[in-house]
C-alpha cells in the first residue's frame, strides 16, 4: 500500500502513542476511549493553537521538498516534529523540567525506532534538540529534523 510520507508519519506518531486517531485524522489519539496524546500537522502557527490538545503532543511541522538528487523513484522531504509535554510552572528551573524532556526523549526515540522498521523509509540527517517552554511557556520537550525518503507514489 502507497502512503504519502505524511500519513506515515502520522501513522508512526500513533503507533508510537500507543493508540489510534479520535476522528481518523488529527487531534487526539486515543487507547480504549482515553485519551494518550495528540498529533497535529500544519505550520507551526496553527500548531501554537493546538496547546490544549492531550498531552504529549507529537506536532509534524510541513514537509519541504528536499533538493537532494535522487531518482525518479524515491521522493525526498526534509521533516521536522516536536514532541511535548506539559510541566507544571514558570521557567527554567521548574521541578519536573528536566523529567519531561527525558520523557519526551523516550517518546522521540520509540517514534524514530517504529519509524525505522519500515522496510520502504530511509531516514537520514537526524539532529534533534530539546525545547523547553515553547506554545506559550506551556510545553517542553524534543524537537527533531530529519531527511525522510520513500518511494515515489505512481501517477497514470
Amino acid at each position: 500500500m502507497n502512503q504519502t510520507a505524511p500519513d506515515l508519519l502520522q501513522a508512526t506518531a500513533f503507533r508510537a502513542l500507543g493508540g489510534q486517531s479520535a476522528d481518523g485524522g488529527i487531534g487526539a489519539v486515543l487507547k480504549d476511549g482515553a485519551p494518550v496524546g495528540s498529533f497535529t500537522y500544519g505550520t507551526n502557527a496553527q500548531a501554537t493553537l493546538d496547546d490544549n490538545l492531550p498531552t504529549p503532543q507529537i506536532q509534524l511541522y510541513p514537509l519541504t521538498a528536499s533538493e537532494k538528487p535522487g531518482t525518479d523513484r524515491v521522493e525526498r522531504y526534509d521533516a521536522a516534529i516536536s514532541f511535548l509535554t506539559s510541566v507544571e510552572g514558570l521557567g527554567d528551573d521548574r521541578p519536573g523540567l528536566n523529567a519531561g524532556v527525558a520523557e519526551m526523549r523516550r517518546l522521540k526515540d520509540k517514534f524514530m525506532s517504529e519509524l525505522d522498521r519500515h522496510p520502504l523509509v530511509e531516514i537520514t540527517e537526524v539532529r534533534s534538540e530539546e525545547v523547553r517552554n515553547a506554545q506559550q511557556a506551556m510545553l517542553t520537550g524534543i524537537s527533531v529534523a530529519f531527511t525522510i525518503a520513500v518511494p515515489a507514489l505512481a501517477t497514470c
